[in-house]
């Protein structure tokens, strides 16, 4: 179904079933993707990063023999300090040993600045790009805004490179400062038809997390997408994916700088065009039936942490339509006994905004099902609707155990976690189920591998992109 520049494609798993059946249910798979034929050129973007300047970005990278033998010889030249940072007493190495250690190993922050340093590169005059470091105090590093600067984005970048101390901003966590900053910098004509983004790099725990929220919001009521990195072992990866999921925007863990640029430049890709704005999806239960979720599944998986209920429909406001990937999300319907013979047990209902003209475009789908008598042979299910399903039960049964593991309930975790091991077995995908295996014994002996923790939050986002990946 072709609508204006977006076309839509709806997709239930199954079109019968048989009467008696326990629990019936029926899942709709629906996308919205530019038409082939949709020129969704590269519009202006207005993006402001957020850098984490604090003691923790400041550290460098290196493995644990690596770092007791560089703290030994800063031990014995006497230089060697220990220092508060993000609530945890770190070593900090000066003098020669510093400058020793800075040419062999990278901080956090430098692998950071380098990255975004690649990411300036392929911005477009017409695009605005601001930097603002936090940490215990917020900074302008660099204000895309002003024509006339005196240092340039790449400028600054490289000088952080060369001294990541350069900021000067402390060695806290906070970001609620940083936060109001970027807010200010991000507002904009709306007539200028601009993609607006804030982009947000930390390795530490937000000491301010809940004023950090509240000034989140003014962002997010200006339907401006967050994108969160979590770099290192030690961020709160449960704030970053709240942010991203809160705002419609994208969370990403990167251990590496090559994994950081990845990261920038395949959601620099997404959202430098946009196809339809202020996308709210609607969906009812009809006959009886009860919408019972919506769920968004590419380009990640995100469940929305606000719905309304009006009269009859189970709404949630989505956000923008990106121009390279589109979206893809699942309703689902609990059903009632049913006769035997047709029903239409639901309808789903799609409006979003023109990006150019501003002009409201709707859609809809109804769900019908057939209800065969009863004995009668189980009717066909669509293959790739049910596997869809399927890894957004994966990532339902990470979300639940994380949940467990904050509420006191170790047991609880691993019984999710292992089911999420058996149905990725069942989708063929052994490496992620082993992964989910090892977390589950890890919680059990009480020794939680943090990076684990981290990758396999990240990789179950991707599962559906990964699967509409592998089918285009």
């Amino acid at each position: 179904m072709k609508l204006g520049d977006v076309e839509l494609e709806f997709r239930a798993d199954r079109v019968a079933i048989v009467q008696g059946t326990e629990n019936p249910t029926v899942r709709v798979w629906f996308s919205l993707r530019p038409t082939a034929s949709q020129s969704v050129g590269r519009q202006p973007a207005t993006v402001t990063v957020l850098l984490d300047c604090s003691g923790t970005m400041r550290s460098f990278r290196m493995n644990e023999e690596e770092a007791r033998r560089w703290i030994q010889t800063a031990r014995e030249r006497s230089e060697l300090r220990l220092v508060e940072s993000d609530r945890r007493t770190v070593h900090q190495l000066t003098g020669q040993t510093l400058q020793d250690v800075r040419t062999s190993a990278r901080c956090s922050l430098a692998v950071a600045a380098s990255a975004l340093e690649k990411m300036a590169a392929e911005l477009h005059d017409s695009d605005v790009c601001c930097l603002v470091g936090f940490a215990t105090r917020a900074g302008i590093l660099h204000d895309g805004r002003r024509r006339l600067r005196r240092q340039s984005l790449q400028d600054v970048l490289h000088r952080i490179q060369e001294d990541p101390a350069s900021p000067g901003l402390g060695d806290d966590t906070r970001m609620q400062e940083a936060t109001r900053i970027a807010a200010t910098m991000l507002k904009g004509d709306p007539s200028a038809r601009r993609v607006r983004r804030l982009i947000v790099i930390t390795d530490g725990i937000i000491q301010d997390d809940v004023d950090t929220l509240r000034e989140l919001e003014e962002i997010r009521n200006e339907k401006i997408g967050v994108t969160t990195i979590g770099v290192g072992q030690e961020f709160n990866e449960e704030f970053l994916t709240r942010v991203a999921d809160w705002t419609g925007g994208t969370y990403h863990y990167a251990r590496t700088a090559e994994e950081i640029e990845k990261r920038l430049a395949e959601d620099f890709g997404v959202f430098q065009s946009i196809a339809g704005t202020d996308l709210t999806v609607s969906a009812r239960g009809l006959e009886g039936a009860v919408v019972t979720a919506v769920t968004q599944l590419t380009p990640q998986t995100r469940m929305f942490e606000e719905v309304r209920l009006r009269d009859d429909w189970y709404q949630v406001e989505v956000g923008d339509v990106y121009g390279g990937t589109g979206l893809g999300l699942m309703s689902e319907f609990s059903l009632p006994w049913l006769s035997t013979g047709k029903h239409t047990v639901g309808e789903i209902q799609l409006e979003w905004r023109d990006p150019e003209t501003r002009a409201t475009t709707k859609g809809g789908h109804l769900v019908h099902v057939d209800c065969l008598a009863p004995n009668s042979p189980g009717p066909a299910v669509d293959p790739e609707v049910e596997g869809m399903f399927f890894r957004l039960q994966v990532y339902r049964a990470e979300r639940h155990a994380q949940w467990a593991q904050e509420s006191g309930r170790p047991g609880a975790a691993t019984v999710r976690l292992r089911e999420a091991s058996t149905i990725l077995r069942h989708l063929g995908e052994p490496e992620l189920a082993e992964r989910f295996e090892q977390q589950a014994a890890d919680i059990e002996a009480e020794h939680p591998d943090s990076d684990r923790t981290k990758t396999l939050k990240d990789w179950v986002r991707r599962l559906a992109q990964r699967k509409e990946e592998e089918r285009e």
